[in-house]
């Protein structure tokens, strides 16, 4: 597999760090492609097809970016799999990404920053959490709590409030989670949590 990795470098780019080393632990090869350049966007794309990139990874919005301009340009890129974080994809953006790429896969993965990825989707929004690497639980307001128990990590923590409302469930030994969403209007841009509200007051 060859993956176009669409995640930026640069600011806020643990995401793009952090695709690498799954696709890499998949023994598949890292195009470290970025953001699409509105002014180079069929070059990027030609460039995609001529590596014969077959695996996307990014967010949702980026991804819906990649398949208007693949429809745009004609640019023909046999996509197999699609893999995102970030956001959630929703219904309407996954509509688009099948119609421009036939029988593609979408996996989602849920994760935090400041442990790295969590959980990845099995079906219908489902996803299995990572075994003995984490304690979750639900707080009475109904959001996600997190007690990491990675030794590796710098800074271990207990109890971490990630702002998500979810569903649990046990499978065996296995943890479920469903229906992720944010808890509140608050959203990440840029690695900023920003809340609706304040977007509004100051509109």
């Amino acid at each position: 597999d060859i993956a176009a990795n669409l995640f930026m470098v640069g600011m806020y780019s643990i995401l793009h760090h952090g695709f690498n080393r799954i696709i890499e632990a998949c023994y598949a090869s890292v195009l470290p492609l970025g953001m699409l350049n509105p002014e180079q966007t069929d070059t990027q794309l030609a460039f995609m097809k001529k590596h014969k990139v077959n695996v996307l990874t990014g967010t949702p919005g980026t991804l819906i970016q990649v398949a208007h301009a693949v429809q745009a340009s004609g640019v023909d890129l046999k996509i197999e799999r699609i893999l995102y974080t970030g956001e959630r994809l929703g219904e309407a953006k996954a509509k688009v990404l099948r119609a421009v790429f036939p029988g593609v896969r979408i996996i989602g993965f849920y994760g935090l920053s400041e442990c790295g990825f969590m959980a990845i989707e099995e079906q219908g929004e489902k996803y299995k959490v990572r075994q003995n690497a984490y304690f979750l639980e639900i707080n009475d307001a109904g959001r996600l709590l997190v007690t990491c128990l990675n030794d590796e990590l710098p800074m271990p923590f207990l109890r971490f409030d990630t702002g998500d409302a979810v569903s649990l469930t046990a499978r065996g030994d296995q943890v479920i989670m469903a229906g992720i969403d944010r808890s509140d209007t608050s959203f990440n841009f840029v690695g900023n949590l920003v809340d609706v509200r304040e977007l509004r007051q100051i509109a």
